[in-house]
């Protein structure tokens, strides 16, 4: 292959591709070259100049992290210049580094302890020769929140620097010159860190100088068991090991070798205090009452046999694992003889699958994005609602330099950032957005169809041209389009925009619940059967309240679902008090408060199974604690056997071992879409949108999610906030069908007129606004005290 050489490593030939660098081919070869301020998740830095080797016939050595490969290249990576020029480089790091590697928390996997062992340095004449005066007092960041930094411990690598810029596109870290006269990693603006909070700066800081203050002195690295399992917060899937040590998981890490890249949110790496027993259902309860579980089963039978199999439905919450939903189906198509299930993703990810045209791949490799030459994001914003979407979207555009970016939203957002071509339309005005996409890209690809038709927004020529040029497009979805009051003719819509590009579409839908696409393998969605064969509709979530108030649904069952998070507080309230409510529930919630029969099950943390993520794969979700509840589908099937039906369990083995979807798109021509707008009273609209903080109201009880973002607020533009005469934090009550008392924040990226409020946030329920199935209001705001 042209694009192939041969290079010689300590004597030995390798073959190599032009593009990569000799670290990289000594790394993919096993040969161990010391390198501090390189990572695979953004590349090379060149500040820490320890990768330096010899290059045969070059007078001195150079960085193994910057240097591409030659034809005939020979390269030298333990020589006697390399060490020297190395050990001369540490020395000056250890010259003022405090000697405090007994009370570090990064003793035992500190890249600066690893490289002086390999180095072999006993002792330092640069240190012994050092002024003690001449130590330069560095800053000790104890005013951040969730991440410590400590100065004096940095080496200046500018790895957290570059994370944060390159991976995260947060960009709030910089190298800011200091009175003692030499620099250090602070804040752009100097005012205490105020960001995501993913922690990605101290997953990459090689020493103890980033740390998370929540594992603080807690363990020592190898005092702790590390359990590699998925994550619970969204369905990216993100590979994590939970850090164990006496039965609690004292912190999350992730590896770079992950398909995530060691890459986890605020969520996955700080709110693993969400599993500690303060936030569980630790008792079975009968009416609000504590009772043994064995009483609680026998209720639970009492009351499904109390009525008609058709008057019983089951809700599954798509966050328990694939073995808990599909025992679910089992008990509810066999012992109950009902197909009356349907579980959260019917909310939105199952609405697209149903229009999934012929020819485009239902699911795919987040990494294989790659491949794309454009990326259309379309209908959420993506760092709120799927970090990992985001962060793979901005290693594309900004760190790859591979794709294009065409944003679809009704306001900016953080992807913007990377240079997008951005499309805006007015909020709940997807329908005649895609309607005027399509007739613009159909015109450019001479495609005559009438099926979407009507819309009335001008679409940037360069869009159409990117788009319709393009060799893969990547289709990212956002959560929040497909949740809109007219969701399925989204779904339609979207179904005909792939029709236009076919094979080259690579799909990914965000959803928070980490197992919706389980739910839609487990076949626990209203519309799908097992592994995801699509066959006819029955109950449906957005069924449930005329159901009960028809008579026609007398018992339900919920499968770690929470009436609250699905929704407003009124109709679960309704729900509750008008129908026997058996709950199999992990965390304390007001629906644990209120059901008539309430079944523990254990965390994720507590349990061997599995979710399946946006790219339809099988994730392992395995044991790392011991936890006194059983795994909800032992709950289901204590619930099973009792009621006379032995639950099989061979079923469920059979399900996961096959592990593959037979999901397929069968659309082949454009899909009628009825055109249709939300329509809103008063001067300000209202979006209900997803914030990176909160993945339902359980994520509320973590440490890290609380810490980070508290409360819900109101955000607003500032020409609106002024009309009204507010501020940032003004108490304000906002009132549509129901009313919540919110601070302000004022925001110039929202669109005048248009205001938001996040879901999930503990006391302020916004579907209590909206209504239950809506993501849509119109905002009265008074000003409150």
């Amino acid at each position: 292959m042209a694009d192939t050489v041969k290079i010689k490593i300590n004597g030995k030939e390798y073959e190599a591709s032009k593009d990569e660098s000799i670290l990289q081919v000594a790394r993919r070869n096993g040969i161990y070259i010391p390198a501090i301020c390189y990572s695979d998740r953004f590349g090379a830095i060149g500040a820490c100049r320890v990768c330096a080797v010899e290059i045969v016939g070059m007078k001195k050595p150079m960085l193994s992290c910057a240097v591409k490969v030659k034809d005939g290249m020979e390269i030298l990576t333990d020589s006697e210049k390399a060490r020297e020029f190395r050990e001369g480089i540490v020395q000056e790091w250890d010259k003022f580094h405090p000697l405090q590697c007994g009370v570090c928390d990064k003793s035992g996997e500190c890249d600066l302890q690893d490289v002086n062992y390999y180095l072999n340095i006993t002792s330092n004449p640069k240190e012994e020769e050092a002024d003690p005066l001449s130590v330069p007092n560095k800053s000790i960041h104890h005013e951040w929140r969730i991440i410590h930094h400590d100065a004096n411990l940095c080496i200046a690598c500018r790895r957290c620097v570059t994370i944060c810029d390159k991976v995260v596109n947060f960009g709030i870290l910089a190298m800011a010159k200091k009175e003692w006269g030499g620099r250090e990693v602070d804040t752009k603006d100097g005012k205490p860190l105020e960001c995501e909070f993913c922690g990605q700066c101290v997953s990459i800081c090689p020493t103890g100088a980033m740390s998370s203050k929540l594992f603080k002195y807690k363990a020592r690295p190898w005092e702790m068991e590390k359990v590699r399992t998925t994550c619970q917060f969204c369905a990216s899937g993100c590979q994590m090991d939970l850090n164990v040590k006496d039965n609690k998981v004292l912190r999350v890490t992730s590896e770079d070798n992950t398909p995530n890249l060691a890459n986890l949110c605020n969520l996955g790496r700080f709110n693993y205090s969400v599993i500690e027993p303060k936030n569980l259902v630790l008792d079975a309860y009968i009416n609000g009452r504590k009772t043994s579980y064995d009483s609680a089963i026998a209720e639970a039978v009492k009351v499904l046999k109390s009525v008609k199999g058709d008057e019983i439905a089951a809700i599954c919450g798509s966050r328990g694992t694939v073995e808990d939903e599909y025992a679910t189906k089992i008990f509810m198509n066999n012992a109950i003889k009902s197909n009356n299930l349907d579980a959260v993703a019917s909310t939105h990810i199952a609405k697209l699958y149903k229009y999934l045209p012929k020819g485009v791949a239902p699911f795919n490799n987040v990494r294989d994005m790659e491949e794309c030459d454009v990326i259309f994001a379309f209908g959420g914003d993506v760092a709120n609602e799927m970090p990992r979407l985001d962060w793979q979207i901005t290693r594309n555009v900004k760190l790859l330099k591979k794709s294009k970016l065409v944003s679809a939203y009704w306001r900016d957002t953080k992807i913007d950032t990377l240079g997008s071509i951005a499309l805006r339309y007015e909020v709940g005005d997807e329908l005649k957005f895609l309607a005027s996409l399509f007739d613009a890209l159909s015109a450019a690809l001479n495609v005559k169809s009438d099926a979407l038709a009507g819309g009335n927004y001008e679409i940037a020529e360069d869009a159409v041209k990117a788009l319709t040029e393009a060799s893969k497009i990547a289709f990212v979805v956002g959560q929040e389009a497909l949740e809109r009051p007219f969701g399925e003719e989204v779904a339609k819509a979207l179904a005909d925009l792939m029709l236009l590009f076919g094979d080259k579409v690579k799909l990914y839908v965000s959803s928070k619940y980490n197992n919706a696409y389980g739910s839609l393998f487990a076949g626990a969605v209203n519309g799908f059967d097992t592994y995801g064969r699509k066959v006819d509709g029955g109950f449906s979530v957005y069924n449930l309240k005329n159901l009960i108030k028809d008579g026609k649904l007398k018992v339900l069952l919920l499968m770690n679902a929470d009436l609250y998070e699905l929704l407003s507080d009124e109709d679960a309230a309704f729900v509750l008090e008008n129908a026997k409510v058996v709950a199999v529930e992990t965390y304390m919630s007001e629906t644990v408060k209120h059901a008539s029969v309430v079944l523990p099950s254990a965390t994720f943390a507590g349990v061997d199974g599995h979710f399946v993520n946006i790219e339809g794969k099988l994730n392992k979700v395995r044991k790392a604690l011991n936890e006194p509840n059983k795994p909800a589908w032992k709950v289901i099937a204590d619930i099973s056997n009792l009621y006379g039906y032995n639950l099989p369990l061979g079923y469920i083995k059979e399900l996961v071992d096959k592990a593959s979807f037979e999901l397929e798109g069968d659309l082949s021509d454009f899909v009628k879409v009825n055109l249709e707008s939300a329509t809103f009273e008063g001067e300000l609209k209202g979006a209900v949108v997803y914030s990176k903080f909160r993945s339902g109201i359980f994520s509320s009880f973590g440490e890290g999610a609380h810490i980070a973002s508290s409360e819900a607020y109101l955000e607003m533009n500032p020409e609106d906030a002024q009309n009204l005469g507010l501020e940032d934090e003004s108490v304000v009550k906002v009132e549509d069908l129901g009313a919540l008392s919110l601070k302000v924040k004022v925001d110039e990226k929202m669109p005048k007129g248009v205001v938001s409020v996040p879901l999930w946030y503990e006391g302020s329920n916004v579907y209590s606004l909206s209504g239950s199935f809506n993501n849509l209001f119109s905002a009265k705001i008074t000003k409150g005290e």
